[in-house]
């Protein structure tokens, strides 16, 4: 009886097929990569020089107040460019983690909270906090003009030295040309993308290239699962905000504004495509007109899954259980787990539940 065990048929083995409607729904996720252009606000973009400076300013600690933190601090390569810790920190502790940098071409918002509209008005954004790395427009002027290397390659690439300069072009510019580096980390094709372009093309795909349970899981996400309703395209995001269920306080009694925070820093700043600094032609499409809208309160954006293995969505400080994560756009079979919080409170897990850990069911209440 144990040896015929092992014979009987299982849904398991039972081989995967697609609806038409779930097909055109996998190939709405591709190609890719996908092809890049230009930001038109950014004067640097697709620049090689201010690419390589830009790479290089990336992990100076001279753009900081102390000299001591540059971008890389937070975002180290070697961590998927994320810290892995809770939460962020720079001169002080920031209330979310450090989100991944990659795939950030093209985006709509920027930000957990989309405070900002292109990738070097959120580049600048932390080079002036005063939680983050505090440098400001004077010093970090300061910094570039009395740095030869520093002044040498912003005179090579801006066409004038930064003494010519106000603090607040260097800041800009510095900001532009860290952008025009990030804007080239993309992440590879997955065995996913390889399934995706087999079945455009009408093709099969071995099961050692694209598993069963790969594919029973894709089933589910564009299927019953339903989870293409937000998480959809080539960069697995809808690039709006959502309600998660979190609360809205941070260490305790501190409200976290949310979205409101951000579109309230996006209002206030001059970096934006429609602001002073932006390269973007007089006659493009000004900013984003959508914003006047009502927006309720959220707490958590549509994360991209091209980025899923890499960071877990923004957190703050709650009680923190162990979620075991497969990440099967990244093509492995080994289990990781994430710290992800919430809030101590009875009922905390928004309309959905939270999966129980380890278990592959959901919890609809999380306990006391």
């Amino acid at each position: 009886m144990l040896g015929c065990t092992g014979c009987l048929p299982s849904a398991a083995s039972e081989p995967v097929r697609f609806t038409p409607s779930e097909r055109a729904m996998i190939l709405s996720h591709g190609p890719w990569p996908q092809q890049q252009g230009r930001d038109p606000s950014n004067r640097f973009s697709g620049n090689g020089a201010a690419i390589r400076f830009g790479r290089a300013l990336f992990s100076d600690a001279r753009l900081s107040a102390g000299g001591d933190m540059s971008c890389a601090t937070c975002h180290r390569p070697d961590r998927a460019m994320t810290d892995g810790l809770p939460r962020a920190r720079g001169e002080a502790l920031l209330d979310r983690n450090t989100p991944p940098i990659a795939n950030l071409a093209d985006r709509r918002w920027y930000g957990w909270t989309g405070q900002a509209d292109t990738l070097w008005g959120q580049s600048i954004r932390p080079l002036v906090n005063p939680m983050e790395m505090a440098a400001g427009p004077e010093l970090l002027a300061r910094r570039v003009i009395f740095s030869p290397d520093l002044a040498r390659s912003y005179r090579r690439i801006v066409g004038r030295p930064p003494s010519a300069e106000s603090p607040e072009s260097i800041l800009v510019n510095i900001g532009k040309m860290l952008s025009a580096w990030q804007e080239t980390l993309v992440t590879p094709a997955t065995p996913f993308d390889r399934f995706r372009d087999a079945l455009a093309r009408g093709e099969d795909v071995p099961a050692d290239q694209f598993s069963a349970s790969a594919r029973r899981g894709l089933k589910f996400f564009v299927g019953e699962g339903r989870c293409s309703l937000c998480h959809f395209g080539p960069g697995f995001s809808n690039d709006e905000f959502h309600h998660i269920g979190l609360l809205h306080f941070v260490d305790g009694d501190r409200v976290d504004p949310g979205r409101h925070g951000g579109l309230d820093r996006y209002l206030r700043s001059p970096y934006t495509r429609a602001g002073p600094h932006s390269d973007e032609p007089p006659e493009a499409p000004p900013g984003h007109p959508e914003i006047s809208s009502p927006v309720t309160r959220t707490t958590g954006a549509a994360s991209g899954c091209r980025r899923c293995a890499m960071s877990p969505p923004p957190r703050r400080t709650c009680t923190t259980v162990r979620w075991p994560i497969w990440p099967r756009w990244w093509g492995t079979t080994t289990k990781s787990t994430w710290n992800v919080s919430m809030p101590p409170v009875k009922r905390c897990c928004g309309p959905w539940g939270l999966m129980r850990p380890g278990s592959g069911t959901w919890w609809t209440s999380c306990g006391p």
